[in-house]
């Protein structure tokens, strides 16, 4: 039968549309032509808005009334937009309910199918009323690479679109590398979702590999059952206990919490970016050993400890701790050069901190044991300041989650100064990137020195200088030609130095390519000049190496490579201008590190710079060369 339009709208009209007292034959035609009407989109809308159709669904309680009917006008897009609009400024209204420090879950899949990763957002709070709230604000399609930099920048997204404060909500998700680093990023609060690792821990490890579970299950569900008869009961006892019990007992679930994802979790599993970070070398100092005395663990912890939460906010993987119960052995095992430092806590530092942060007491007593005391080995300036600036980062972190916990706005634990984004560079630099662009330029200077050093002092020996000269070239015609054929060795030195500093050492390079590489191109050309001229005052080999060796550390060092010009004395830093390396290496780090074009002072005058040296010891060489014919 074809079905059309017309056919169903005829059957829909008032005088035949289905009642309660239909027979059973009209129903299955009715079920059946519905069934076409869907499966060959005819006209919906047109069939939908027939009043005989609507009066049939009114007729079977579908709908109350006729606006509940979707339609034509109702789905339009300048509709749909009044609509959405409206839920917006709903939602708004009552998001201004929330507490001050509500609630939101992440969620990451992909779909069964493989196609999509997705990303859900969603809102918890509490009223006042004691009544629940939850409202998912985003869940779509997630196309970024799963790093801590695009999850972070979708969770700030989300906040802004709702007028929320991304810095005062509490994050609830699961304990991937990825996702924990973008709470960090965001500096949110984190707790780990104890049911879910309950849920896996069941699935997993318990259920298939006990007998008899069923029983167990039946009893838990009893108890289950008897925790919700008596809901009130519990919930009154919770909100006339004190406050520091429910901080105990909020500390205990965050304990078990991170137990058991501790247990279940992965750690093969690493953000793009950390394994971006840690597979370099002259990154910043990791896995640095230290040695701990908590004087609460020795003398038993106190109800809701805060030494545990202080500690668990140190990021293991830059700093490793081994307890000792023995604080006079702690600071001799760093005396003896096994540890880098010793971190110590007093006995009674919950209550200091209670006594500081909420009684306002300063006497010196209440300060010293509130504090976290360090004893470090300060020899190794780049562990040294690692250590300092993640135990303080690590410090003020813990201050503000204790702050939270007792309802108290954690942002007076902020120091007076706010480090904005920087203009040049990242918040968290590192020594790759400062020391990186010197080395590529001293690397290709050095390297082009042994291209020509030896190669007049070899010929002289050998009598083919003399025969050149008596063959009518000149000196300046050797040198170029020398110079000349050692551009092409020097060109796979400089491409093979750029990818490596690339690819396998991630050397960041904001400005032109092309650019780097021709500073140091230029570099190399001086490099070869400064060859020839040690080449034209040398007669022997062992000369050469003792002139180029001995020019080696005293140019590197008066360079700014590895110690910085603002750090010289005076006389130092006045003589770094007259070394071929200074303003080519400042140059090579303001293309690489701030992405300056030619244009700027700086850049331009490394290469004018580079160039003069470069003229200058050939000329030298060539009249040296001169004088000696």
């Amino acid at each position: 039968m074809n079905v059309t339009p017309e056919h169903i709208s005829n059957f829909f009209k008032p005088s035949t549309y289905a009642t309660t007292k239909s027979n059973k034959d009209r129903k299955e035609r009715l079920a059946s032509d519905l069934t076409l009407m869907c499966c060959c989109d005819l006209l919906p809308f047109s069939i939908v808005s027939n009043e005989g159709f609507q009066d049939f669904l009114m007729a079977y309680n579908i709908v109350n009334t006729v606006d509940n009917i979707r339609s034509r006008a109702t789905l339009n897009p300048f509709h749909l937009n009044q609509l959405y609009n409206a839920y917006m400024d709903r939602l708004n209204e009552e998001l201004k309910e929330a507490p001050y420090f509500p609630g939101m879950t992440c969620d990451m899949w992909t779909d069964k199918y493989r196609h999509r990763s997705c990303v859900c957002f969603t809102l918890h709070f509490v009223d006042s009323l004691f009544i629940s709230h939850s409202y998912t604000l985003r869940n779509e399609p997630f196309d970024h690479p799963h790093a801590a930099e695009a999850i972070k920048q979708r969770l700030i997204k989300v906040c802004d679109d709702f007028g929320l404060n991304s810095g005062k909500i509490i994050i609830a998700s699961d304990k991937g590398s990825n996702v924990q680093k973008a709470w960090r990023l965001v500096h949110v609060m984190h707790l780990s979702r104890a049911a879910h690792g309950l849920h896996n821990l069941l699935m997993v490890d318990v259920i298939p590999k006990i007998d008899g579970l069923s029983e167990l299950l039946d009893k838990v569900q009893t108890i289950i059952s008897k925790l919700r008869y008596r809901e009130n009961e519990l919930r009154d006892a919770f909100l006339s206990s004190s406050t520091d019990s429910n901080a105990a007992m909020i500390e205990d679930i965050l304990t078990v919490s991170e137990l058991l994802d501790a247990d279940i979790s992965s750690r093969t599993e690493l953000d793009e970016e950390d394994d971006d970070n840690t597979s370099i070398a002259l990154r910043n100092a990791e896995h640095i050993s230290m040695a701990l005395y908590n004087g609460e663990a020795v003398n038993g912890f106190p109800t809701g400890n805060l030494s545990l939460q202080l500690l668990n906010k140190i990021n293991s993987e830059q700093i490793h701790f081994t307890s000792f119960n023995d604080f006079d052995k702690a600071i001799d095992l760093v005396k003896q050069g096994q540890y880098w430092g010793a971190a110590a806590i007093q006995y009674n530092f919950t209550q200091a901190i209670k006594n500081k942060l909420f009684a306002f007491r300063t006497d010196p007593a209440t300060l010293n044991a509130s504090s976290l005391h360090l004893y470090l080995d300060m020899t190794n300036q780049q562990v040294s300041l690692t250590m300092q600036s993640v135990l303080v980062n690590s410090t003020e972190l813990f201050l503000k989650e204790v702050l939270s916990s007792h309802e108290i706005d954690p942002s007076i634990a902020d120091p007076p100064v706010i480090i904005e984004n920087p203009l040049y560079g990242s918040l968290v630099p590192k020594f790759l990137n400062f020391a990186a662009p010197g080395m590529m330029i001293s690397i290709i200077f050095f390297v082009a020195i042994g291209l020509t050093a030896l190669i007049f002092v070899v010929e002289k020996k050998e009598g083919l200088l003399e025969r050149s000269w008596i063959a009518g070239v000149t000196t300046v015609e050797i040198m170029l030609a020398h110079i000349i054929v050692k551009f092409f060795i020097q060109f796979i030195q400089i491409t093979l130095l750029l990818i490596f500093a690339d690819y396998i050492f991630k050397v960041e390079i904001k400005g032109s390519i092309f650019l780097a590489a021709a500073i140091i191109f230029i570099q190399g050309i001086c490099g070869m000049s400064y060859g020839l001229l040690i080449s034209s005052l040398c007669e022997q080999e062992i000369q050469v190496m003792q002139v180029a060796l001995g020019s080696v550390f005293p140019i590197l060092l008066s360079s700014g490579i590895i110690w910085p010009l603002e750090g010289m004395p005076s006389v130092m830093l006045f003589l770094s201008n007259f070394t071929p390396l200074t303003h080519p290496v400042e140059a090579m780090r303001c293309i690489a590190a701030r992405g300056w074009s030619f244009m700027h002072f700086k850049v331009w005058f490394g290469f004018v710079n580079a160039s003069a040296w470069s003229l200058g010891f050939f000329v030298i060489a060539a009249i040296i060369f001169a004088l000696r014919k």
